[in-house]
């Protein structure tokens, strides 16, 4: 019987670099093959880099970037940019409040679509004080902008907002994607006060997704159930962005702007210095010609031996 080895590879080589694949040495005619298993336990983490004014800042490379994870800064094993394809579901708020204000946030989210990659894969989320998906069954993801656009033009505008329960319910519908670049955008005009779900379970859920999570808060000024600190959580934790308007009209653009995130995107890697498993905290500092701001997720959970690393498998393809 051929003896099993686990063998430790470099970064490079676990991603599939070169020919397509990893393959045992070659052997002479006398030696038996040994079949070669492969772990790999490369943190990826999807960046963004802005400028003072909110500019996408492009052509940084690999010695721009330094990771710190619990204070201590690793080695950058992977470093690479490609307009990978990415699962997003946007998260639209049809409580009673937004009605004014539904049909410039559907021309917004139609533009995002727009934009996209045609192979990413897109969903929609509507929410008062319940949750729907509304892409027509049984797809669970499209491409078609008619399709999408089919599900944002939801008439209703009623009731309360179960803003919890939506993000949870979009961030487990992610799960059923192949994709492992993953992102949502929520619209919404306020807090919760109708969610089953606390901030809490929300907050859990997403330490453990792959999802950035982009906010955009269309706040009335005298609305009692505003919590702006709520999304700049989503976005600061994730790796996304919180965003506030001054009106609906502004939002098309808004979403524009996190299309050109997602498509343009620094991809880093770095292997753990050990396996202990938790939540690891980690820090990524840019340096340019100017100050730089960094937008990438705020930690990842690492779990126990033997299971999958849920913020940590490596991106597919060769940027």
């Amino acid at each position: 019987m051929p003896i099993q080895r686990t063998v430790s590879l470099l970064c490079a080589i676990a991603l599939g670099f070169g020919s397509g694949g990893v393959q045992s040495a070659p052997t002479s005619d006398e030696q038996e093959p040994v079949p070669i298993s492969v772990r790999t336990n490369l943190v990826d983490l999807q960046v963004s880099v802005t400028d003072r004014k909110d500019n996408f800042v492009d052509g940084l490379g690999k010695n721009n970037f330094h990771i710190f994870e619990e204070g201590r800064e690793q080695d950058i094993g992977f470093f690479g940019r490609q307009d990978l394809p990415v699962a997003v579901g946007i998260v639209v708020d049809h409580s009673g409040s937004m009605g004014p204000k539904l049909v410039e946030v559907a021309a917004a989210a139609e533009a995002f679509a727009h934009s996209s990659n045609p192979q990413d894969d897109l969903f929609v989320v509507n929410f008062n004080e319940t949750v729907s998906l509304t892409l027509p069954a049984p797809n669970p993801f499209t491409s078609n902008e008619q399709a999408l656009r089919l599900a944002l033009r939801e008439p209703w505008a009623r009731g309360e907002t179960a803003l919890y329960d939506a993000v949870i319910d979009a961030l487990d519908h992610l799960m059923l994607s192949q994709l492992q670049r993953q992102a949502l955008i929520v619209v919404t005009d306020g807090g919760d006060n109708a969610s089953k779900h606390n901030l809490n379970q929300v907050l859990d859920l997403a330490r453990t997704s792959r999802a950035q999570i982009y906010c955009i808060g269309i706040y009335d000024g005298e609305d009692p159930d505003a919590n702006p600190g709520v999304l700049r959580k989503f976005g600061k934790l994730t790796g996304g962005e919180a965003y506030f308007p001054s009106s609906p009209t502004e939002v098309t653009e808004i979403t524009r702007t996190i299309a050109l995130n997602l498509r343009k995107e620094y991809l880093l890697g770095f292997t753990p210095d050990d396996h202990k498993e938790g939540w690891r905290a980690i820090r990524v500092v840019a340096s340019g010609t100017e100050k730089l701001k960094v937008h990438a997720r705020a930690g990842y959970m690492l779990p126990g031996e033997g299971t999958t690393l849920g913020a940590s498998r490596p991106f597919q393809g060769q940027p």
